[in-house]
């Protein structure tokens, strides 16, 4: 119809009282969708479809970050700084356990079996 979000997408239909109906359609806002069977209620994800991205370095950078932190917490408290504190105290924490988390997980994604290896494992 016009110009924006809804100019390509649309779907119709026909209403109760017999008009045809025409709806904008959207992109969704996420990336990926799970198809799971209503019968057997398996889930379905596409193996090129995975939701873990590559290691990279951003574990590290949060906890360098992390220990930046502790020193300004040990800054604050050695210069007397006590309004800062508490803000040096949340970015302390939340660098240190995004940091931690991420490693965390990698080596979760090492240990647990995969669909694929079942399969390989069964046959």
């Amino acid at each position: 119809s016009g110009p924006g979000a809804y100019s390509s997408f649309s779907a119709s239909f026909t209403g109760e009282d017999g008009r045809p109906v025409t709806l904008p359609c959207i992109r969704p806002p996420w990336g990926r969708l799970v198809a799971v069977d209503a019968n057997t209620g398996a889930i379905e994800v596409p193996k090129s479809k995975r939701y873990r991205g590559g290691r990279n370095i951003l574990p590290y950078l949060e906890l360098g970050l992390g220990l930046v932190y502790t020193y300004t917490v040990w800054y604050c408290i050695v210069e007397s700084i006590w309004m800062a504190l508490p803000f040096m105290l949340l970015f302390q924490f939340g660098f240190l356990y995004i940091g931690v988390m991420s490693l965390f997980q990698w080596s979760l994604v090492r240990r647990t079996p995969t669909k694929a290896a079942d399969e390989t494992a069964a046959a």
